[in-house]
């Protein structure tokens, strides 16, 4: 038994050393992972250092992290136990008074809720307000976590130094400290992390690269070796697909992206244009036209607008493209042979005598030194000037852009981005490849993706792993009351049986109301916990993950470890930050991909069904079984969107539910076209209301009827601060048989409109 705890141990450390590696290679930034208020872009990477905290030091220009890592642990603070001998190599560490060095406790979700949240929040609390930390408000279980870390801070600060700890020593000492849970087992979201980052670098097979990577680190940790990114990539080097030479300055990496046939015959063209046209003459249907691009005074003669280009004459002819020399235009008109239906037209050609002449003039060369110098205006230049996503390797384009609706720019764009006004100067040379053989991520952002992953999937993560639900029956109920108004002051807090105290969440964090609501969903949640209770089924938490249920329904769902704590009482309470057990920063939902056609970008509906990607990699293998539904399409006809925030998310679910369509991620159908895996998304407003008809009676002889003005008198609300409002429809009787209203709260005059209530109707008086 030791043994396997020992090899499991050993591979989550070298799995975490693998994604540093990952992040080393390309340049990603690993903050979010480790919990930092720094950004972490490391330089080198140290094993089994001879530093007292030995397990990995990173180097960056922010300073040394050090790391020590231990798959599970538990708030033990006995001398002997892993979190007493981590603490003791932190201090030793921190007794060297480096003013740049940070200790990380990396562990897994393996480890007790007290280390990963109660340690943790403790030690941000400190970093957040190091004056009056103490008197944050902290339940039982992070009281007795503050009193522990002080307590073994003390004890081993005395043993090391021969002196009492100071207060400011232990404050400079745990903002020092960070605590991370790192979820990086096999198949898990900082796995999937490092994935998409060496996916990428376009590698031959991250999968297989990534497998390598956790092997060399176990070498290099057994021979205590370093690394830095120039080693890392001489030994990466020959598994990519289409390797990148070293970055360099902007201007060298322009020369390296535009390696087209126009630079490497030694010239960069400016002097002319070359244009296909829709012919003004009878004799021809289609026009090939060059014009002098300058005057003798070195002006620019003919301006671009739409698909027009117009003469200095006035005059304007329509264009089918613009390109800068012959050899360009010759190679579009190869290209487009089928689509322009050129076997059945005739194309006559209008040179203009001497042209070739006017690159040489002062004007053709202070134009070119122009367009270097919009060049170097362009901050990324990997990406599409109009569309702002990555290049992909095998349909990009060089263009100056010089029409008169639009900035003037030079670099690359998408062949399907290209307008017809684009001045095209030849395709992307490092990029012509075929380096991604799925064309639907050839212009994927995988950083961003990544960046995205580090803090979000909260919710689909727990879904996913979730033992006790079968795969067609994972379902999300998402709300439409969303409105991310994250600054109101009052939240709900349920105290506990065992004196402790819990607060109502949303999405993972702390649910936040203004004053009047609060006291509204306080006294709501009062009465169905009363009722619970009577009923014998009482509210409830787990005592380590806090699910929330009855009694009965938690009885299945807790581990064996855990206990089942009953709610007692309801209240109010004012919000602060450092109630939370979660970054706020972390999204719910997102990221996820949708689906859409390559050529229109609409988003793809397979017979209503709207399909939604957890996991871009994966998005191959899902393709394949929605050819069940009978969809005759190719994989390489779509591309995948990028919603980054729970706010896009919301978005995108208002829009898809408004529309009658049904969401689901990750949807995998079997042959007969029945859904065996995905996880449903349900409109949680659209649920409750059709299963709150069913229970619904109108009464005979209402007392309080639709339009009446109306105050609610709460038991614990003065009487000049009854919340007023009106009735939206008339009394009527729920399941239980009480008597409810429907109530829309007015504030300074003004109905709100987007807020409605139901009411017992037996806190209700009139209100003139």
């Amino acid at each position: 038994m030791g043994g396997a705890a020992t090899n499991s141990g050993i591979n989550y450390q070298q799995r975490i050393a693998a994604l540093a590696l990952a992040a080393l290679y390309t340049k990603f930034d690993l903050s979010p992972t480790f919990g930092l208020d720094r950004p972490l872009l490391i330089e080198s990477i140290h094993f089994e250092t001879d530093d007292p905290i030995d397990d990995l030091k990173l180097i960056s220009n922010n300073g040394s992290f050090y790391l020590q890592i231990k798959r599970s642990l538990s708030l033990q603070t006995e001398e002997g136990t892993d979190l007493y001998k981590t603490i003791n190599q932190f201090i030793t560490q921190f007794l060297k008074r480096n003013l740049n060095d940070h200790f990380i406790l990396a562990t897994s979700p393996q480890s007790s809720r007290s280390v990963t949240q109660d340690f943790a929040k403790i030690t941000e609390s400190i970093r957040l307000n190091d004056s009056s930390f103490s008197s944050n408000p902290l339940n039982q279980s992070e009281k007795e976590a503050l009193d522990k870390f002080k307590s073994i801070f003390n004890t081993i600060f005395e043993i090391q130094s021969k002196k009492k700890a100071s207060e400011n020593d232990f404050i400079e000492f745990a903002k020092k400290v960070y605590i991370s849970s790192i979820d990086i087992e096999q198949g898990k979201p900082n796995e999937q992390v490092a994935l998409i980052l060496l996916n990428s670098e376009q590698m031959l097979d991250s999968v297989l690269v990534w497998k390598m990577l956790i092997s060399n680190s176990l070498e290099y940790a057994r021979k205590r070796q370093s690394i830095n990114k120039k080693a890392l990539e001489e030994i990466l080097h020959r598994y990519k697909i289409d390797p990148k030479r070293e970055e360099s300055k902007n201007t060298s990496e322009l020369e390296e992206l535009l390696k087209t046939e126009i630079i490497q015959q030694g010239y960069f063209p400016v002097a002319k244009e070359v244009l296909l046209i829709e012919s003004f003459v009878e004799e021809a249907d289609l026009l090939i036209v060059e014009l002098f691009r300058f005057s003798d005074d070195g002006k620019i003669k003919h301006k671009f607008r739409g698909d027009k280009v117009i003469l200095e004459n006035g005059e304007e002819w329509k264009i089918i493209h613009r390109a800068a020399t012959f050899s360009g235009l010759e190679r579009f008109i190869s290209e487009n042979q089928d689509k322009l239906r050129l076997s059945e037209k005739k194309i006559a050609i209008l040179p203009a005598n001497g042209i070739d002449e006017a690159e040489n003039t002062n004007g053709a060369e202070l134009h070119r030194k122009y367009l270097l110098d919009l060049q170097s205006k362009n901050t990324d230049i990997l990406k599409c000037l109009h569309c702002d996503k990555p290049l992909n390797p095998s349909g990009s384009v060089l263009v100056e852009i010089s029409d008169i609706e639009t900035k003037p720019a030079m670099g690359a764009v998408h062949s399907k981005c290209l307008r017809v006004v684009d001045r095209v100067l030849g395709l992307t040379g490092t990029l012509k490849s075929e380096a991604t053989k799925d064309k639907y991520l050839q212009e994927f952002d995988f950083k961003e993706w990544a960046r995205c992953l580090m803090k979000g999937q909260g919710m689909i993560n727990q879904l996913k792993n979730n033992p006790f639900m079968q795969n067609q029956d994972k379902m999300i109920l998402w709300s439409s009351d969303n409105k991310e108004f994250r600054d109101y002051g009052y939240c709900i807090k349920f105290n506990m049986s065992d004196g402790s105290t819990i607060h109502m969440t949303d999405r993972g964090r702390i649910h936040r109301f203004n004053k009047t609501d609060a006291e509204l969903a306080a006294l709501q949640m009062t009465e169905s916990v009363k009722k619970a209770k009577d009923d014998g089924n009482p509210m409830a938490f787990t005592s380590q993950k806090n699910s929330f249920g009855n009694y009965s329904q938690l009885l299945e769902l807790k581990d064996a470890d855990e206990t089942i704590i009953e709610i007692e009482t309801v209240e109010t309470d004012k919000y602060s930050k450092l109630l939370e057990k979660r970054d706020e920063h972390i999204n719910f939902y997102a990221p996820m991909c949708l689906v859409r056609s390559y050529e229109d970008e609409s988003i793809l509906n397979l017979n209503n069904i709207v399909p939604i990607i957890s996991d871009p990699l994966a998005f191959g293998s899902i393709f394949e079984t929605w050819k069940n539904l009978g969809i005759d399409m190719d994989s390489n006809e779509v591309e995948l969107q990028i919603l980054q925030t729970d706010v896009d998310f919301d978005g995108f679910m208002r829009s898809c539910f408004a529309d009658g369509m049904f969401p689901i991620i990750d949807p995998l159908f079997d042959k007969r076209g029945n859904l065996v895996k995905g996880i449903q998304i349900k409109h949680m407003e659209q649920e409750f209301a059709v299963k709150s008809e069913l229970h619904r009676k109108s009464v005979i002889d209402p007392h309080w009827r639709k339009g009446d003005k109306v105050k609610i008198e709460f038991p614990f609300t003065t009487a000049d601060n009854y919340p007023v409002g009106v009735l939206v429809e008339d009394e009527f009787l729920i399941g239980d048989g009480e008597r409810y209203v429907i109530f829309r709260p007015i504030e300074n005059g003004e109905e709100l409109k987007d807020m409605t209530f139901s009411v017992p109707s037996r806190l209700l008086a009139y209100w003139n």
